[in-house]
């Protein structure tokens, strides 16, 4: 998701059983870059992996991100196997 330069930025995770990602580097209110955009680089923290047959460390679930600049808020959800 692109937004506006300096937009505030929440992200959850959450996984295919339901858990949501506690990981650090997931918490909090980040702020998108000068071009829109804000990165988020973290290693999965669920119980629940979606394996397909023959696979390993095959995580599936949505990230969800709320962008929020001068009272609007926009938010996206996209699904990813990783």
């Amino acid at each position: 998701m692109q937004t506006q330069s300096g937009a505030s930025l929440m992200i959850e995770v959450t996984y295919c059983n339901g858990s949501i990602d506690q990981s650090p580097a997931l918490k909090g209110t980040f702020t998108a870059d000068g071009t829109g955009y804000f990165e988020w680089n973290w290693k999965p923290q669920a119980t629940c992996q979606g394996n397909p047959p023959g696979a390993t460390g095959f995580w599936k679930g949505t990230a969800e991100v709320t962008a929020t600049l001068n009272g609007q808020t926009a938010t996206t959800i996209a699904a990813f196997e990783a």
